[in-house]
């Protein structure tokens, strides 16, 4: 209720499934919430899709690396329960103005393609942006904190995807805005590769990648 009194946010219908099984066994409660919204001018959007070969990719809002909660602590750490630690803190003034931002930075037509940063931090954003754009990137980052580098789940980020050419242009744009940032890395042609400081650059092919994305489900349908 907070959060759609503070974002002025619009909840038409929801649902919560307190009794699923699945093969006797129970599931935990899934709430789901319907909202709306209104794009005044659908030719000034954004998507997923649209990232272009040698696009700058800049990430967007607070960047603390918090690992607690995330997909990186639960899949690659194994952690469960107390031990994975607190999820990301909510700073909703933070979300309206950030997103406040990205809304001028898309109806000026300054981005190609921009995606929310959830779960699995950076690395799976410019993943999932990456396949539907059909091409690779590169990423820059640091050595120390590498991991909250690619797989923090801090809460309001995006990453967005800008023509080489108006890259200057987007850092003064930001800065303008009174936004964070820092610019990351870049789209290329067919692998997504991490070129992080004291590291051996490690790259992973789209092919692999969408692979692995797509072809688990037919497989898990077949048992296998």
């Amino acid at each position: 209720a907070e959060a759609c009194r503070v974002l002025d946010f619009p909840v038409v219908s929801g649902n919560v499934s307190l009794y699923n099984e699945t093969d006797g066994k129970a599931i935990p409660p899934t709430p789901v919430v319907g909202g709306v919204g209104l794009i005044e001018d659908v030719s000034k959007v954004a998507t997923l899709k649209g990232a272009q070969s040698g696009d700058a990719l800049f990430v967007i809002g607070p960047d603390a690396g918090h690992l607690g909660a995330s997909l990186y602590a639960r899949e690659w750490l194994g952690l469960k329960g107390d031990d994975l630690g607190p999820p990301p803190p909510v700073n909703l003034d933070e979300a309206v103005h950030v997103a406040a931002g990205i809304r001028k930075l898309v109806r000026e037509g300054a981005v190609h393609a921009i995606h929310d940063i959830s779960d699995g931090g950076l690395a799976c954003a410019v993943a999932e942006l990456a396949l539907s754009a059909g091409l690779g990137a590169d990423i820059y980052g640091p050595g120390a904190g590498r991991a909250g580098f690619l797989f923090g789940e801090d809460q309001n980020r995006y990453v967005v995807a800008v023509a080489a050419a108006g890259a200057d242009a987007m850092h003064q744009r930001l800065k303008s805005l009174g936004l964070s940032f820092v610019q990351v890395g870049t789209i290329t042609t067919d692998s997504i590769n991490f070129v992080l400081v004291d590291s051996a650059p490690q790259s992973l092919s789209l092919a692999t990648l969408r692979e692995a994305h797509e072809g688990w489900l037919p497989r898990y349908m077949k048992g296998e």
